[in-house]
């Protein structure tokens, strides 16, 4: 079998008949056929086979590449790509839901999946348990007859949470096979867990963070079985959210795959040094959480299921007051002050600082995306920024 490194590169297989060595951009928005037996044929294809090309709201040959090619390092029969996050987790659970189903959902998740959440269950009479997975007994609890999926991420963003994606399945699937297990995969990407190897259902993506990896694409998708993917092609995108991704964006997503898994080498091993390097710096800096940390409570199970490092995020509070949390964020250079995550550049989120909520609770909770500068430039600037933030003349 070969390893990840070269799947990247070489597997699939192109379908490109001019042997190009890049994948073209198709960049129409409909296909033209010689005869109205042919167009037939070919939606009778489409719809049947997973083959042919008519409109590209449904199928076109540059999101075919991509989706293929994720499908391959997901370990899955097949993926559908879309417009953004977002797009693929509403696509996703307006196919699988209806009016009367339970979900159980992480306490830990992206808000604007939490908030779409609330809506379905406001709008549409779906009803939400929010639990802590890492709480076996209570997902047992959560579980009837009514319940159609169990939504978690893993690790959560931003706190980190690690939850056990094999023993999650198996106690969900001993209930009923019909349970769709769902995974945001987002903050690990393919190159270092792989959910559906663990017995999920259904992996989802953010192809705007570490997948595409540049910062200057939105996109989004959907792993799974042959024939939950085409429930979602068919039903949630082309009937419900229209969340279709752009060829251009597709080829923008392939080109940044193929440097995956030097991307992510570097992100895991630089974050780990900062880390190391936060968690030893205790009179300025409290609960830094980092799964690659052996004092990270889930540090075994991100070890088990996170095959080649543990990410490029860390999360920790400011040892100090609100204004020297702002201070100290205010004093780095080499870190942009942005949401997003999985880009070149490092980037410091704030969240309670930066929200526009007035009734927002303050705190000092910050999260570092790590990019792919220097630890030792990244860890000299966040020295400078301790210096200048409590007027400390050395730091070790």
């Amino acid at each position: 079998m070969k390893s990840i490194a070269t799947k990247i590169i070489h597997e699939p297989p192109t379908r490109e008949s001019l042997n190009s060595l890049s994948q073209p951009i198709y960049q129409t928005s409909t296909f033209s056929f010689k005869t109205v037996e042919e167009f037939k044929q070919t939606r009778f294809n489409i719809y049947h086979h997973n083959q042919g090309f008519n409109y590209t709201r449904i199928s076109n040959p540059t999101n075919d590449a991509l989706e293929r090619k994720i499908a391959c390092l997901e370990g899955a029969q097949a993926c559908l790509v879309t417009g953004s996050g977002m797009g693929s987790i509403a696509s996703t659970l307006f196919t699988f839901l209806k009016s009367g189903d339970h979900v159980i959902v992480d306490t830990q998740i992206y808000d604007g999946t939490e908030m779409l959440f609330k809506i379905q269950s406001s709008n549409f009479n779906i009803t939400v348990s929010v639990i802590d997975l890492n709480n076996l007994q209570a997902l047992k609890n959560a579980l009837n007859k009514r319940t159609k999926v169990v939504y978690f991420e893993t690790p959560t963003n931003p706190q980190l949470k690690i939850n056990d994606i094999q023993s999650i399945a198996t106690i969900v699937h001993n209930y009923s096979k019909g349970i769709k297990v769902i995974i945001d995969g987002t903050i690990t990407s393919p190159y270092l867990q792989t959910p559906i190897s663990y017995g999920a259902d259904l992996v989802i993506h953010s192809l705007s963070k570490y997948i595409n990896g540049h910062g200057d694409v939105i996109g989004g998708a959907v792993c799974g079985k042959q024939t939950d993917i085409n429930k979602i092609r068919f039903h949630g995108v082309k009937y419900i959210t229209g969340s279709v991704i752009s060829p251009h964006d597709a080829f923008l997503i392939l080109r940044g795959i193929k440097t995956l898994n030097l991307r992510m080498q570097q992100h895991c091993d630089s974050a780990l040094k900062v880390a190391t390097f936060l968690q030893s710096q205790n009179k300025y800096f409290k609960k830094v959480l980092y799964p690659g940390l052996s004092t990270h409570q889930n540090h075994l199970i991100a070890k088990k299921q996170m095959t080649h490092g543990f990410g490029g995020l860390i999360s920790f509070e400011i040892n100090g007051s609100f204004t020297q949390a702002i201070s100290f964020v205010n004093h780095l250079k080499l870190f942009g002050k942005a949401v997003s995550l999985g880009d070149s550049e490092s980037l410091v989120y704030f969240p309670t600082a930066m929200s526009i909520n007035p009734k927002i609770k303050k705190n000092t909770f910050i999260r570092f995306s790590i990019g792919l500068e220097d630890p030792t430039d990244l860890i000299n600037d966040i020295k400078n920024a301790i210096k200048k933030t409590f007027h400390s003349s050395t730091v070790d």
